[in-house]
């Protein structure tokens, strides 16, 4: 009995008008899944490049922050006075140089 079931099935009209459209829309999902999924690897591949580049930025922008930084400071070192104090090693806290050269 079900041969026979499945015999009239396949032989309905509506079932041979179906299976071209169902084959065909199956086809074209699968298709389009791949297609897509194809897609979004080749843009993961290109963000991927660009993080390594972006990683590089930020690395030079750390260097050039601490080339900053020890500028900085040795700005404030010079302005506060403590360079000519390191410099003098008479153990003196004046200045080794007279104080009014200049008039």
């Amino acid at each position: 009995m079900p041969v026979q079931s499945m015999q009239a099935v396949a032989e309905h009209q509506l079932f041979k008008a179906a299976t071209p459209l169902i084959a065909a829309a199956l086809i074209g999902s699968v298709t389009w899944l791949f297609v897509t999924v194809i897609d979004l690897d080749k843009k993961l591949h290109v963000l991927e490049d660009q993080m390594v580049d972006v990683e590089k930025d930020v690395l030079n922008g750390y260097n050039k922050l601490e080339k900053l930084n020890e500028k900085l400071t040795d700005i404030r070192i010079d302005h506060s006075g403590m360079k000519s104090r390191m410099e003098n090693t008479s153990g003196d806290p004046r200045h080794e140089e007279p104080f009014h050269t200049q008039r």
